[in-house]
């Protein structure tokens, strides 16, 4: 006895959050064989073209999803991220706004707008996207690296080292947040305290060649 599209997409979604991808797919596809207009089949299959590296049929998915589920603040941050893998930056930041408009509390599409209007050179706007994220789920260690990141590209490189160890507070196993860190404490004129996290972050990581190089420098 087939499937019916409930219980597909409950199966579909077991598998995708397994990792398998491929077995996820099959079933997406079936029930967009049943129901061609799907909108949720139609997102999570743009997020697995997302995930492989098909950014443009990412796109084209996930548009075609939010035809049909305009109100979905998860849809637009997805597309926001395949249009950002696009370069259409400008696009990118309007379907992230799209998503807080929609969700006012969804830190990830904070943090994503963020990354994006960073990549468009402005950082200060960047900034504040971080922040507001933060201020939502405060232990959220992309967005506090992120942030420290743009901090230190600004000149606060205090300000940048404050928030690399909030964010290895909540996640302490980031060889790249343990490699920024370090590059920024010797920066600082602290090469003792450096050398310990960017020997960590090449334990994590032994190929991490920024890290070798800045614990080279410190």
């Amino acid at each position: 006895m087939p499937l019916t599209p409930a219980d597909a997409l409950r199966h579909a979604i077991q598998h995708h959050q397994a990792g398998q991808l491929a077995q996820a797919e099959a079933l997406y596809r079936q029930i967009l064989q049943q129901q061609p207009e799907h909108a949720d089949a139609l997102h999570l299959l743009g997020v697995i073209a997302l995930q492989v590296g098909q950014h443009a049929t990412a796109a084209e998915l996930i548009g075609k999803a939010i035809k049909r589920n305009a109100q979905s603040p998860e849809y637009q941050v997805n597309l926001g991220e395949a249009l950002r893998s696009l370069g259409k930056l400008d696009e990118a930041v309007a379907a992230y706004r799209k998503a807080i408009r929609l969700n006012p509390k969804f830190a990830a599409a904070y943090n994503n707008l963020g990354i994006a209007l960073k990549q468009q050179g402005r950082g200060g706007e960047a900034i504040t996207a971080y922040r507001r994220a933060i201020g939502i789920k405060p232990d959220y260690p992309q967005a506090l690296n992120n942030l420290a990141i743009a901090l230190k590209e600004q000149g606060d490189v205090q300000g940048a080292i404050v928030h690399y160890r909030q964010a290895l507070s909540c996640n302490p196993d980031s060889a790249e947040t343990h490699n920024n860190l370090g590059a920024a404490l010797n920066e600082q004129g602290l090469p003792d305290q450096a050398i310990v996290h960017l020997r960590k972050a090449i334990a994590l990581k032994p190929e991490f060649a920024d890290a070798h190089e800045s614990l080279g420098s410190a």
